[in-house]
Formats: structure tokens, C-alpha cells, sequence
């Protein structure tokens, strides 16, 4: 009997590792270990010492997660940046242009979502979507391609319903800094931002440099930390002396500025029909913060929604400039993630 329970077990646990839809083998175990965590009721949050009311605590964490895009604060570099970003786009429509999508586009991006996702603020799930677009395919596709040759994202979809997670672990669940953001965009609009997302990958991926590993296609955090190891060893027997600076860059996603996005887009050759449709894209977004039974509704002009499908790539192109300089210079530089990544500089050989 124990002899069939064990050989059992094992099957299972092969036909699990097996699996080869999209679900993936540890979205499996996650998903069991988030069944069994405790829900736990919206705390006041504290501010300097006081305790703040269920409204002021919303409004707390809209401000903390969504900073404003303040002139103001700009130096000489961004004043420069954000001039140039406010012309790069004024040209019309040239030769260097993106063809329309196509109905295979469409069809890959619509089976590449994981069903289960929660839908956005009009409640339209992904089922929903993709069977109404199905049902004649050609219409969601004309207006698709309408929007990529006026440039234009519609506002509607520009609109996040923001949930307020508990970050595991902390002690402290007065504090916002104990919450993480995550944004619910209506489907309709993540299906035209994955066609998007594509075409852009497709023009500016082959162009990034080739020490980015956070969200590129056949790497990953393993791929860097190897490669790091690597080097160290490598300097290391040559008997050099090596200078690790490791970087943590808060709220990364939430502060993408968005001028310095532009300007990258436009360096990288990005099509004008893309690069407008995708200035559409960043422009009047505005996010519904829900904490302790509030509402708060907030408009963005910087960040990228943590949830959304454009904020890696968008976030690679910002880091991209660093990482080209710092190669520039001999320093090899090792992104981990969007939040952190490794430094090292050679000195000099050891005595």
C-alpha cells in the first residue's frame, strides 16, 4: 500500500514539472500558498505620528505611490530633456512607419493572457473580451489600427483600479511603506497595449544593451547573478582587487519619467506612428485608489502601473542610458531586477 501511495506521489509531482501551459509550475504553488494566507482588515495608517482616518490614509498612500511630475524640481538636465521630449513627436507621419496589426497579432496576443486575471473598473473579464472580439475580429482590429494611425489610446482605458497589498513580513502594517500597488486596467485596453508592446519590443530590444537581464527575452536573474560570479572568480585569480556597489532603486516603476521615455524612443528610431500612439498611452492617466472602504481618485503624469504590460520595456529603455555609460567607462554593471542592480569596477592588481 505504501509502495502504491509513494509511486503515486511521484507520478503526480512528474505530470506537475511537465506541464507546459501557461500556467507554469510554481504560479501552482503560489497559488496554493495565497489560499492559506490570513485576509487581513485595512489598517489606520500613521503619519509622522499621527494616526490618520480611513480617508486620509487613502489619500496617503495615492500621493506615496503616484508622486507628481513637478517642473519645478527639474535641473538643467531634465529642463533640457523635458524641452526635447516636447518636440520629438511633432512630426508627421513618414516612411518610417509601423504597418497596421494583423489578425495573427491579434489572435497570439488574445491567447497569451492568463485567463484568470482580474478584469478592470467596467468589469469585463477576459473571457468576455476575447469571445466578444472573436465573434467578428475584424472590428476591434479596424479600430486598433485606426488608433495606431491617429496615435491615440482611448481614456477609458487609461483608468487603473489600484488595490492595496500587504508587503509579507513586515512589522509595521501602520506604515505605508508596508503596501505595494497593484493596478486592475480594463482588458479591452491590455489587449491593444500587448499589440503595442510587441511592435515596440521588436524595434527597440535588439538596441538595449546586452547587460540588461530584467524583463528581456531568454534572461533572468539567474543569468546575471552567473555571470556575476563569473567575473568576480575570473578577477579574482588574476588577483585584482574588485568594488561591488549594490543598488536599490525605490519605487522604481512608480517614478518613470515620462519625458525621458519619450526622447528614448525617438533615439532608438522608434516609428513616429508608434511613438504617438505611445505618447497617447502615457498621457491623462489616472488611477482609483481603494483602501479601508475610500476612494481615492488621483491623476498620474509620471510612473508606470505596477500590472500593467508596458511597464517593463518602458522601464528598460530609462535604464538603458545608464547602463550604456557605465560600459562606456569600463564598469560592468549587472541589473538584477527593476529595483536593484549590481556595479563592479576593476582597480588594480593585487600585490
Amino acid at each position: 500500500m505504501r509502495k502504491k501511495q509513494k509511486k503515486a506521489q511521484i507520478n503526480s509531482w512528474k505530470e506537475y514539472c511537465e506541464k507546459q501551459d501557461k500556467e507554469g509550475v510554481w504560479k501552482g504553488i503560489y497559488k496554493i500558498i495565497n489560499k492559506t494566507t490570513e485576509r487581513h482588515e485595512d489598517l489606520p495608517l500613521n503619519n509622522q505620528g499621527k494616526t490618520l482616518c480611513s480617508r486620509e490614509s487613502a489619500e496617503l498612500l495615492a500621493e506615496i505611490f503616484y508622486p507628481r511630475d513637478k517642473e519645478e524640481d527639474d535641473d538643467q538636465e531634465h529642463k533640457k530633456t523635458r524641452q526635447l521630449a516636447e518636440t520629438v513627436n511633432e512630426q508627421d507621419h513618414d516612411d518610417n512607419h509601423d504597418p497596421p496589426f494583423t489578425i495573427t497579432e491579434l489572435n497570439m496576443v488574445i491567447g497569451s493572457f492568463d485567463c484568470k486575471k482580474a478584469p478592470g473598473s467596467d468589469g469585463l473579464t477576459l473571457d468576455i473580451c476575447s469571445r466578444a472580439i472573436l465573434r467578428d475580429p475584424g472590428v476591434f482590429l479596424s479600430m486598433a489600427n485606426k488608433c495606431l494611425e491617429l496615435g491615440y489610446f482611448p481614456k477609458l482605458w487609461k483608468v487603473a483600479t489600484v488595490v492595496v497589498l500587504r508587503k509579507p513580513g513586515k512589522d509595521d502594517y501602520t506604515s505605508p511603506k508596508s503596501y505595494r500597488p497593484i493596478g486592475l486596467l480594463p482588458v479591452m485596453g491590455k489587449i491593444l497595449e500587448r499589440l503595442l508592446v510587441s511592435r515596440l519590443k521588436w524595434h527597440v530590444i535588439p538596441k538595449l544593451s546586452h547587460r540588461q537581464y530584467g524583463f528581456m527575452p531568454q534572461k533572468s536573474t539567474e543569468d546575471s547573478l552567473y555571470d556575476l560570479v563569473g567575473y568576480i572568480r575570473d578577477q579574482l585569480n588574476g588577483k585584482k582587487l574588485i568594488t561591488i556597489v549594490s543598488l536599490d532603486i525605490e519605487g522604481a516603476f512608480d517614478s518613470a519619467w515620462w519625458p525621458m521615455i519619450r526622447v528614448q524612443l525617438a533615439k532608438l528610431g522608434v516609428p513616429i506612428n508608434l511613438r504617438k500612439i505611445i505618447d497617447s498611452y502615457l498621457k491623462e492617466r489616472k488611477v482609483q485608489l481603494k483602501y479601508a472602504g475610500e476612494e481615492v481618485n488621483r491623476n498620474t503624469s509620471k510612473g508606470c502601473i505596477q500590472g500593467s504590460i508596458g511597464g517593463p520595456i518602458l522601464w528598460n529603455l530609462l535604464l538603458d542610458p545608464l547602463l550604456q555609460e557605465m560600459e562606456k567607462r569600463g564598469t560592468i554593471v549587472k541589473p538584477l531586477q527593476t529595483t536593484s542592480s549590481w556595479c563592479l569596477s576593476e582597480n588594480q592588481h593585487l600585490k
